[in-house]
């Protein structure tokens, strides 16, 4: 039994543990996924030896473990175990936990094979006493049931470095008996100055389309001072902001003027789209298979994934979205080439007052032009006419040369016509134009 700092432990009762928490990881893809991905777990007395073929130079990924415990040099299963994974041409790892009976050992074996070493791992222990550190604002942790771990798997997959689609071997850990998972929701500030509204989203502080002040063209925005007040108070949040001003607006030119007699800077905008909920004159894509959200807090998973991607947004961004298929006047959409292809693409509208605002349309780079984003198109006026809708309308970045460019034209060819656009303004030096949401 071993005591650091007052917290009584057993190492070899540790090691088990880690071992276990690696098998559990490796074994809980689908048999399918196992053979495809050449994923093995192969134990040799106290050691084991875990290989990812698919990522063969991953060392962290193919590893043996227990070199240091009683028996595995002596009993020969370390021998065994190395002369194992050689075999399966993978680069890979012997870790060598320091203060173990078999420690002095298998370092001395090791040396003796020509064994470098580089890099290492701590491990650390405490007790199950209460943390005395405060709950942490804006914050929402939530406990994962079955069937939604493709949150959790994204997250983990882009932490530890591994490619994006190595993160669904671990979508089933919430299924496994042993296993509690745990995601955390990111909360941003909103606050309103009469007609104007701004968001502030302290820990994504370069997120500029996340950090925006809406509203400042409308009536009194700017006469009685509520634009004012809004850049006062998102400013103390030292985030990098926009402030979009509305064309043909009552208060258009005098906020204009306004914001660049303070040295604010004209960059990008916002080209605003709008049609009737009438269907569009292309028949339904049976090719296309389109899933709408539900209840279910998980269903919003995977369409923050897509978004947190498709606008170069850290995953934890994701996060901000992954409610809204619960959201009373949400829709909300994913899409499949087919079944078996996975989910490619995503898009929602919010419905108030017969008007639906599209948005959020986003579909992976590997996918576009699979006419993912057209049937999504048609999904949403259909389903917006069939809610009493009589309007819709949807935002776009104004800039050439990019996939907005093809959504534009998709949109255009669905009857939608340019009305009226936005121009976003920055204070100087601070960075472009914000990539549109």
């Amino acid at each position: 039994m071993a005591i650091v700092s007052r917290v009584h432990f057993d190492a070899g009762a540790l090691e088990s543990v880690a071992q276990l928490f690696r098998r559990e990881i490796w074994r809980t893809p689908p048999p399918d996924a196992i053979v495809e991905c050449g994923i093995e777990v192969q134990a040799f007395g106290p050691l084991q030896a875990t290989v990812f073929a698919e990522l063969g130079d991953l060392e962290s990924a193919n590893l043996i473990m227990g070199a240091a415990e009683p028996g595995a040099v002596a009993g020969g299963h370390l021998a065994d175990a190395v002369e194992w994974i050689g075999s399966r041409d993978v680069a890979y790892c012997v870790a060598v936990a320091e203060g173990r009976p078999g420690s002095s050992e298998a370092e001395d074996w090791l040396n003796r094979s020509r064994y470098e070493q580089e890099g290492s791992w701590l491990t650390f222990v405490r007790d199950t006493t209460p943390s005395d550190l405060p709950e942490m604002p804006g914050i929402e942790i939530l406990e994962l049931r079955e069937d939604e771990g493709e949150g959790m798997s994204a997250i983990a997959a882009e932490g530890l470095g591994l490619p994006e689609w190595a993160g669904t071997l671990f979508f089933d850990l919430p299924n496994r008996e042993r296993w509690r998972c745990f995601v955390a929701l990111l909360d941003g500030e909103l606050a309103a100055f009469g007609p104007v509204q701004v968001t502030a989203f302290a820990d994504l502080p370069e997120a500029e389309a996340l950090n925006q002040i809406q509203g400042a063209a409308e009536s009194g925005a700017l006469e009685e001072g509520h634009l004012a007040r809004a850049i006062e108070w998102i400013r103390s949040r030292e985030v990098d902001y926009r402030v979009p001003v509305a064309e043909d607006r009552p208060g258009t030119a005098a906020a204009r003027d306004w914001l660049g007699r303070r040295g604010y800077e004209l960059g990008g905008g916002w080209i605003k789209l709008v049609r009737d909920t009438s269907p569009p004159d292309w028949p339904e894509d049976h090719e296309v298979e389109i899933y709408e959200l539900g209840e279910d807090e998980a269903d919003g998973e995977g369409l923050s994934d897509l978004v947190s991607e498709a606008f170069e947004l850290p995953l934890t961004a994701g996060a901000l979205f992954f409610s809204l298929p619960q959201r009373p006047n949400w829709r909300c959409y994913t899409a499949a080439r087919r079944a078996e292809e996975g989910i490619v693409a995503t898009a929602s509208m919010m419905i108030s007052d017969g008007i639906a605002r599209f948005g959020l349309a986003a579909t992976r780079p590997t996918s576009w032009g699979s006419g993912c984003h057209r049937a999504l198109l048609r999904r949403r006026l259909v389903d917006a006419r069939a809610a009493g809708c009589h309007t819709a309308f949807v935002e776009l970045g104004d800039f050439k040369g990019s996939h907005m460019e093809g959504a534009r034209r998709n949109l255009l060819r669905a009857g939608f016509r340019e009305a009226y656009s936005s121009r976003n303004w920055q204070r100087p030096a601070l960075h472009p134009a914000a990539r549109v949401y």
